[in-house]
Parts: structure tokens; C-alpha cells; sequence
């Protein structure tokens, strides 16, 4: 249940970006400007014809202007998931990054030195472009979301028959197929030493040596991940703020490597991670 406060605050501020987006006619091709178009009638949403990519929204025009719409409560409900349905998953990316930060201090004092560098040109201000400027730190999350997908499967369903290569296996149109995020990610075949956290694999010669559906932590293609860069900017906010003021250390009564709690959905630790946290005062690892 959502507390009634938080309802009202979701409700009116859908309300309030609404009315200026239509009073002032801005179109912003993002995830709001969908819920606009689906409110007024504009698109069907269908799960064939349904495309959020890059600058572009699609859909189909309804053939009766009765036939769909949206209410601001409805808009308001969609967009709640937008934001909640991340937390846990972002929380274990969080989690593991930080884990592996501790356990590799080199990797974290180069991680802490462009952050510093970044945040010095930008007067010391987490902003949007300042977290555009920041290309290791993208490898480590990478990394990170490679070690320790926030989901170890994808779930899918095939809408044509496929013949898979090299084999005598034939997909047909309606067959549901579980993706295994987890057993790829650590395929000796795409990642060699999988077992170690090598941020270098995400730089740009590597990555495109590698087939691009081998790292599959948000999926891929036209079902890829509504919230993906929604979800690495909060990750990478969350990751500056924090390694801009504490050094990361592992805690004595950590287990190395962890277990994986294997009951939940969202991949998180069986057991808390304890890590021990000083203030940097601005100065690197040594």
C-alpha cells in the first residue's frame, strides 16, 4: 500500500507537469510525454506495435477516440512503478559495487581521482553532464552489473518461429524462453576469468570485440529495459556522492566472495555486507 501522502504528492506533481507541458505545448519524447499521448487519445498502446527508443515514441492511432485514455490517478500510478519498481535492483547494484570498490582499492582510488577531477571542473556539482564525464566509473558499474546482474533471468516470448544455428532445436511463435542473465555474464566464452572484477572489459576496444547481447542486465532489443538510463543515472548519483566522501574498506566479519541469496528475484547477498567507511577529507588511497 502507498501511504496517502505519497499518493497526493505523486498525483499532483502528474497533475502540475501535465497542465504546463499541455499549456505551453512541449513535447519531450520521454516516458511522461507517452502517458500524455495515451491520456488524449492519441496511441494504443500494443505489445507489438509499442517503441520507446532514443527520441522516438510510436504507436498505433485508435480507430474510436472512446477507445483508450488515462486518468491522472492511472498516469500517477504508472509513473510510481516507473520510480519504485527500480529501488531494490539499483539498491543491489549499489551494494555489489561498493563490495567490489572495497575489495580492490586501486580500482577505487582511480574510480575516487575522476570523480574528483570531474567535480573540480564542475565547481564540486553532481550534475548531469559532470556524470556524462566519468568513463571508468561506467566500466566499474558495467562491471558490476556483469558480476552481479540485478536480475539472473530474463523471461521472454518468441512472436516467430526461429531455428537456432547449428543445432536441430526450432522455436515456434508463443513459446516462452527463460534467458539465464547470470550464466552468460559468467561464460568463460564471452568473459574470460569471469570470477575476477576487471572493469577493463566494459572499455571501448572491448566492448566491441564482444557480441553486444552478451551483457544482458537491463535485456536487450525492442523489450530492453524501460527505465535503463533513468536507472544508471541514480546508480552513478548514489556511487559519486558516496566514494566523493568515504574510503571503502571490508569489514573482519565478511565473507569473501559472498553468497548469493537465491530466494529472491532482485539478486542481493544472503548475508549483509559489512564494510567499514572513513571520512576522505579529499584526499585519495594511498
Amino acid at each position: 500500500m502507498i501511504k496517502p501522502e505519497i499518493k497526493d504528492y505523486i498525483t499532483n506533481l502528474i497533475y502540475t507537469t501535465v497542465a504546463y507541458r499541455e499549456s505551453n505545448q512541449i513535447q519531450r519524447f520521454d516516458f511522461l510525454d507517452l502517458l500524455i499521448k495515451i491520456r488524449q487519445n492519441e496511441i494504443i498502446l500494443d505489445d507489438d506495435e509499442r517503441t520507446i527508443s532514443g527520441n522516438e515514441i510510436s504507436g498505433k492511432k485508435p480507430s474510436n477516440k472512446n477507445e483508450v485514455g488515462m486518468t491522472f490517478e492511472q498516469m500517477a500510478a504508472e509513473a510510481y512503478l516507473f520510480f519504485g519498481a527500480s529501488f531494490d535492483s539499483l539498491s543491489s547494484v549499489i551494494v555489489f559495487c561498493l563490495y567490489e570498490l572495497s575489495c580492490n582499492q586501486s580500482i577505487q582510488n582511480r574510480v575516487f581521482l575522476e570523480i574528483e577531477e570531474t567535480l573540480n571542473r564542475f565547481d564540486g556539482t553532481i550534475c548531469f553532464q559532470a556524470l556524462q564525464e566519468m568513463p571508468y566509473l561506467d566500466q566499474v558499474i558495467n562491471e558490476t552489473m556483469r558480476c552481479y546482474p540485478p536480475f539472473s533471468y530474463l523471461s521472454r516470448v518468441c512472436t516467430k518461429s526461429y531455428k537456432i544455428p547449428e543445432s536441430n532445436v526450432t522455436l515456434e511463435e508463443g513459446n516462452r524462453l527463460i534467458i539465464p542473465v547470470y550464466s552468460i555474464h559468467n561464460d568463460p566464452k564471452h568473459y574470460p576469468e569471469p570470477h575476477l572484477f576487471d572493469p577493463e572489459r566494459f572499455n571501448p576496444e572491448n566492448c566491441k570485440s564482444r557480441h553486444p547481447f552478451v551483457f544482458l542486465p537491463f535485456g536487450e532489443g525492442p523489450r530492453v529495459c524501460i527505465g535503463l538510463r533513468y536507472s544508471l543515472m541514480m546508480v552513478k548519483t548514489a556511487i559519486v556522492t558516496i566514494v566523493n566522501d568515504y574510503a571503502f574498506s571490508l569489514a573482519k566479519d565478511i565473507q569473501v566472495p559472498p553468497q548469493i541469496n537465491t530466494r529472491c528475484i532482485v539478486l542481493l547477498p544472503s548475508q549483509p555486507l559489512h564494510l567499514v567507511l572513513t571520512h576522505r577529507r579529499h584526499k585519495p588511497l594511498t
